[in-house]
């Protein structure tokens, strides 16, 4: 009998505690939607960013000024291409034959010469 009443007497202290904790995550959820809602009014709906499109120069890349270093790798690469430089050995004739007497703006005009000697 006495098991009785405090099962009863449990269970309905706990069903208080269920519905409260029930009132209380229905409030909760009600504040989330409400800051949601502010949120999203202080958004402007419309508004996007632009889109940016690059746009490629090539005058401007054709004018920057070339290093020794880029137009000899640039020969070396074009010849290993047409198969004239196959092993490591042309690779080191070339180079010497590259490095010999070549200074500065005189090396565009001797990359024939090294192209023909290759």
């Amino acid at each position: 009998m006495l098991r009785k009443i405090l099962c009863e007497r449990y269970r309905t202290l706990l069903n208080k505690k269920v519905q409260k904790q029930r009132i209380q995550i229905k409030m909760f959820d009600l504040k989330f939607q409400q800051e949601l809602k502010q949120k999203a009014k202080k958004c402007l709906p419309g508004h996007k960013v632009p889109f940016c499109k690059l746009s490629h120069d090539t005058k401007y890349l054709e004018s920057i000024p070339q290093s020794r270093s880029y137009l000899l790798i640039g020969l070396q690469n074009e010849l290993t291409k047409l198969g004239m430089i196959k092993n490591q050995q042309d690779y080191e004739d070339f180079w010497k034959l590259a490095h010999k007497g070549i200074h500065g703006s005189n090396l565009k005009e001797k990359l024939p010469d090294i192209k023909a000697k290759s």
